[in-house]
């Protein structure tokens, strides 16, 4: 038996016919025109970048004014409920005038302490003055200004005293360079001064050198026939340097702030054995000045010179 191929036959779509009337529509049909842009003026074009830069401006305006409306509602927001450190700043205007008194009080009270100190110390070196060998006090009080021997440079340079003792002292402007003894009181009650005229004398009494307080000095002025070590301590003016040199060899520098000269009888040796009000440390040195007293066997006037530690 013969086989046969079978071809897949293909479906033809009839075309649809195109009647005249849709040609002729077609053809009729206006052709659309190409729309034309007119580029804007110059005008417009000012008037649009206006426009937006105004829009602009006007957003920023309305965003500023909301936060300062935000800003003034926080600030009545914590003046409503002050903060910690508007708290604090309360409280210390609030206690500052106190904390003030306090500090004075404390300060005055210091002041009288240490006043009662001197007086007590001064009190003490008189009362064992008096309770010692009357003849010996009694001999350095008649011996006071007697020496006139002048002392070497050596011996100076080899005196020795504990480490935080006054050792020396140096004046440049009226050539004084000494050493310092260590002086009490004697028994009538007044500061003991060294023997010899060219020896400074240091009222153990009073304060060491660096500590708070006044280191005293004395010194003479003149003995029978010589100038003493003192003679020209009136010539120092307020701003001249004085060193004193401790027992270590360490050296601390004073300057003059004020002096005085007052009568024998008026001297205020309170005042003399405090440092002056403008400073805590200070050195006050005390000599005899004036004229000479024969009934009263010394001068009718006394020197001091206030000094500031530097």
């Amino acid at each position: 038996m013969e086989r046969r191929s079978i071809q897949p036959q293909r479906l033809q779509v009839p075309e649809r016919p195109v009647t005249r009337s849709a040609r002729v529509h077609h053809l009729e049909q206006p052709r659309r025109k190409p729309r034309v842009v007119t580029p804007p003026t110059k005008q417009q074009s000012d008037r649009a970048t206006l426009h937006r830069y105004l829009s602009r401006a006007a957003k920023k305006s309305d965003l500023l004014a909301r936060s300062f409306e935000l800003s003034e509602q926080i600030e009545k927001e914590l003046l409503a409920k002050p903060s910690f450190f508007g708290k604090m700043r309360s409280f210390f205007g609030k206690y500052a005038l106190s904390g003030l008194a306090v500090a004075i009080l404390i300060v005055a009270g210091y002041i009288s302490f240490d006043t009662w100190q001197v007086n007590r110390r001064v009190t003490t070196e008189v009362a064992q003055a008096s309770e010692k060998s009357g003849d010996a006090a009694t001999s350095h009080q008649e011996q006071e200004g007697m020496d006139e021997t002048p002392i070497a440079e050596d011996r100076v340079a080899s005196y020795k005293v504990a480490a935080d003792m006054p050792r020396a002292i140096y004046i440049d402007k009226i050539n004084v360079k000494a050493r310092t003894l260590p002086m009490g009181v004697n028994p009538d009650g007044s500061m003991q001064a060294p023997i010899n005229i060219f020896d400074a004398g240091w009222f153990s009494s009073s304060a060491k050198p660096g500590e708070a307080g006044a280191v005293v000095i004395d010194a003479h002025a003149s003995g029978r026939l010589r100038q003493g070590l003192f003679a020209y301590l009136d010539k120092l003016e307020s701003g001249d340097m004085i060193t004193i040199e401790k027992g270590d060899g360490s050296k601390l520098q004073y300057r003059v702030i004020a002096r005085e000269e007052v009568p024998l009888e008026q001297i205020d040796m309170k005042k003399v054995l405090l440092p002056h009000e403008s400073t805590t440390h200070g050195l006050n040195l005390i000599t005899c000045s004036g004229s000479y007293n024969k009934d009263a066997a010394t001068y009718d006037h006394r020197t001091v010179v206030y000094t500031e530690q530097l």
